[in-house]
């Protein structure tokens, strides 16, 4: 998944990338999901994102989605932050993904040259728990 800034306007106004059915849950019983990043800053050379300048944000899925599930927003960090609890289990249930990157032109001295694109990266993990 990108998330790409292309213009004048992704960088003042950010932009975001939703990622549909993006987890899937099979619980006998109440649960939460947790994502972490896997640095507080997300670096390329001599440059780096903070981690917490991009959003994540879960919600019900298209197909099989949590029955009363609870979805909390949260900042990327190298710490796991819960993005979803459910008091009841479920089989197969899908969960939505939204990563928004900041806008306010946060990003736009994060240019390196020769890099075309310009690209940072980073490893989630989504760690779902029995509650």
């Amino acid at each position: 998944m990108d998330l790409t800034y292309t213009t004048a306007a992704d960088y003042s106004g950010g932009v975001s990338s939703t990622q549909a059915d993006h987890l899937t849950v099979y619980s006998t019983g109440g649960f939460e999901v947790k994502v972490k990043g896997a640095n507080a800053n997300i670096v390329n050379g001599s440059k780096n994102i903070a981690a917490n300048t991009i959003t994540i944000t879960a919600s019900n899925g298209a197909n099989n989605s949590v029955t009363g599930a609870t979805y909390s927003p949260v900042s990327l960090s190298d710490n796991d932050q819960v993005i979803a609890t459910s008091s009841t289990g479920g089989v197969n249930k899908n969960i939505n993904v939204t990563y928004a990157g900041a806008g306010a032109d946060t990003y736009v001295n994060n240019y390196i040259a020769g890099q075309t694109p310009t690209t940072y990266t980073t490893t989630l993990t989504y760690t779902i728990l029995a509650k």
